[in-house]
């Protein structure tokens, strides 16, 4: 059964009696009580539930239906005079359970009342005062027509109030507030105005519109002369852009391009490349492991990315391609997992060399683009620029970068490193 509608038992202040009026179903005091025939009493909408699934008293077991059931007024008047206290934490006040309800609506200071502004919060009965002079829907007095404006709109309503008058301070002239600005760059004979060119080639004229029609007169050739030098600084930046766009376009680690600004131009950029002196590695004995490691030694912090630009889909390996770093450069096929000093990420197969696993995602398909990054003895891997989790902790290089190779047809290139 659910959706039960007893009175919660913890209203009531205890009394022996309560027991007898207390409903079998929710064990809560009896709401709206009703009997059946066999003078069974239950809440109304608990038997009536029970009713229609099992059509019995749950008490008896005999046959009836809500046709048959009766209210029972005087337990119902006997609860509604029992003694109840407020269920509000910090409420003192007691009474009969008819009066709980009104007590709540009308008197109760720890009951939580929503705004009498409509902003929405639930306040304390006892908070409200204070609640109401900083709520944002209340109403305040506008300072010129003293009409009463939403608090939040009363700014913009004494922008536009008809009632804000004010004096132009050059002719004297007697207009609204916003029309100030408006009066006096197109009208006032008196206010000093901007000469037009003042933001675009920096004129510092300023005058009277009498005079400023004389400026455009008497300074047209000067206005050119400013105007062509911002132009041609405009021309001078926009050719600076350029070469920046086609010098320092670089691959980014999801694969596309990124025109990069001085300011964003990888810095500390390492040459290296494997021992073939290319940036392409590829596997050189078929159904057998070729090991690779690069040229030079890495110092210090880095940060690699090598790309898978193939992948031999006949290869039955599943390993199919290792890439890792190494302390040292005596690293050869067949001792990948054995050599003391390796740290490998495993392509294929979620394991990596050494003496720990780690649950790396398996790679299967070409253009995916492994990242090692190595920071103050911490290790991490990613994939797609989507690290994997810190690998190896407490190491020290400098290091070479490796790779095993379970095939021909498997090929990996150093897109960059860089020194950190």
């Amino acid at each position: 059964m659910t959706n039960l509608d007893c009175l919660p038992k913890e209203l009531f202040v205890p009394k022996e009696y309560l027991n007898q009026l207390t409903c079998m179903f929710g064990l809560g005091i009896f709401k709206n009580p009703v009997a059946l025939p066999c003078q069974h009493v239950f809440c109304q909408s608990c038997i009536e539930m029970w009713l229609d699934k099992h059509g019995t008293c749950p008490k008896c077991r005999q046959k009836y239906s809500k046709g048959e059931l009766k209210p029972q007024w005087i337990i119902a008047n006997i609860i509604k005079q029992a003694a109840v206290a407020c269920p509000n934490s910090g409420c003192c006040w007691t009474g009969r359970y008819d009066m709980l309800e009104q007590h709540q609506l009308t008197e109760c200071k720890e009951a939580n009342c929503p705004c009498a502004f409509g902003c929405g919060e639930k306040i304390k009965r006892s908070s409200q005062e204070e609640h109401n002079k900083v709520c944002e829907l209340r109403r305040v007095a506008c300072n010129y027509c003293k009409s009463l404006v939403l608090f939040k709109k009363v700014e913009e309503h004494e922008h536009c109030c008809i009632k804000n008058v004010i004096q132009c301070p050059q002719c004297s002239k007697e207009l609204l507030w916003r029309d100030l600005e408006l009066h006096q760059r197109e009208e006032c004979d008196k206010a000093e105005i901007k000469c037009k060119f003042a933001n675009i080639a920096q004129c510092e004229f300023k005058g009277t519109k009498e005079k400023l029609e004389e400026h455009y007169i008497n300074g047209m050739e000067s206005h050119i002369e400013l105007l062509t030098s911002v132009v041609y600084g405009l021309q001078v930046k926009i050719e600076g852009y350029e070469k920046i766009r086609y010098q320092y376009q670089i691959p980014c680690m999801n694969g596309t391009s990124l025109i990069c600004s001085p300011t964003t131009m990888p810095k500390n950029s390492f040459d290296i490349n494997w021992s073939n002196g290319d940036k392409k590695a590829n596997g050189s004995i078929p159904k057998a492991w070729s090991v690779i490691l690069t040229n030079k030694s890495i110092p210090g912090n880095f940060r690699a990315r090598i790309k898978i630009l193939e992948l031999n889909s006949t290869d039955q390996n599943g390993w199919k391609i290792c890439v890792g770093i190494f302390n040292s450069p005596k690293i050869q096929a067949g001792n990948w997992g054995r050599f003391k000093n390796s740290w490998g990420y495993v392509l294929g197969t979620g394991q990596k060399a050494g003496t720990e696993s780690h649950p790396y995602g398996e790679i299967y398909k070409a253009g995916d683009i492994i990242t090692i990054e190595y920071n103050a003895g911490k290790i991490t891997f990613f994939k797609n620029d989507v690290s994997q989790g810190e690998a190896f902790n407490g190491i020290r290089g400098p290091f070479y970068l490796g790779a095993a190779i379970s095939d021909t047809g498997h090929i990996i290139e150093i897109l960059d490193v860089v020194l950190q």
